[in-house]
């Protein structure tokens, strides 16, 4: 399973510092700048150019902001970023499946080819269509939606999908939902959030649990052996050096979850 850090042009240091090879940014951030190239000079400033990116195109933050993104601007945007892009978001309509269709369509006969992506409440007649037309897609809308409701969803997703494809969770950050469905790839902000709110993150392979501690926590020395507990407290950068290491608290979870779906006799290519 590939893990994209999603938010990294917050933390790119940090993110260069953990080794971070799957990044998620939105269209969104680069969208604005001047220039053209933009987006391949901040990359290569911050030693992040040569990484897998997966560009989203930032509809629902669109939406929510009341900001409207021009499918014609954002298809150009793609065209001038391929080459560094290993994969890139269809713009969505929130609400409206049939918008959002229209939209993946038009940009598939620009020439490109945006992930499609079905979204919880949608007619799983859909998601069987894109099981057969698709190598890979991806499953949405499922961020603020309660836990029990998202795994009745994804159980009948996956025993539509199997693994008759690959599949992209967005927003999925639950350990538990990562060990539970063979996702191909997933993305989340857990690693920023965590950080900015005062959480260190704890691993524990032995009992199968990613649990979120206070920094002021002793036990996250268990994992930090060497480090001094007042680096993560207070204020000035120890929201970055929190946010580092959670960083690579999930890499650690990311290797662990491919090799237990490998174990299960699942392994993509």
């Amino acid at each position: 399973m590939h893990l994209y850090f999603a938010g990294y042009t917050a933390y790119a240091k940090e993110a260069k510092q953990a080794g971070l090879d799957h990044l998620l940014e939105s269209y969104l951030t680069f969208k604005n700048k001047k220039g053209k190239g933009e987006f391949i000079n901040w990359h290569q400033t911050k030693g992040l150019l040569g990484e897998h990116i997966f560009l989203d195109s930032g509809a629902f933050s669109a939406w929510t902001r009341g900001i409207k993104i021009d499918i014609d601007k954002y298809a150009e945007f793609i065209k001038q970023h391929e080459k560094y892009l290993t994969v890139y978001g269809n713009l969505d309509v929130i609400g409206n499946a049939q918008g959002t269709e229209k939209n993946q369509r038009y940009l598939e006969s620009k020439g490109l080819h945006p992930i499609a992506t079905f979204h919880i409440g949608s007619d799983y007649k859909k998601l069987e269509q894109m099981v057969k037309e698709y190598d890979y897609i991806a499953l949405g809308g499922l961020v603020g939606v309660p836990k029990a409701r998202r795994i009745k969803h994804l159980d009948k997703c996956f025993r539509i999908i199997k693994t008759k494809c690959k599949v992209h969770g967005f927003g999925v950050g639950d350990f538990d939902i990562m060990l539970r469905y063979p996702f191909y790839s997933v993305d989340n902000t857990n690693w920023i959030l965590g950080g900015r709110i005062g959480v260190v993150y704890r691993f524990d392979k032995k009992n199968l649990k990613l649990q979120s501690t206070s920094s002021s926590d002793v036990r996250i020395l268990d994992r930090i052996k060497s480090a001094n507990l007042g680096n993560f407290l207070g204020k000035g950068n120890s929201h970055k050096n929190r946010t580092l290491e959670n960083a690579m608290i999930f890499k650690e979870v990311e290797s662990f979850v491919t090799r237990v779906w490998e174990s299960r006799g699942v392994r993509w290519d």
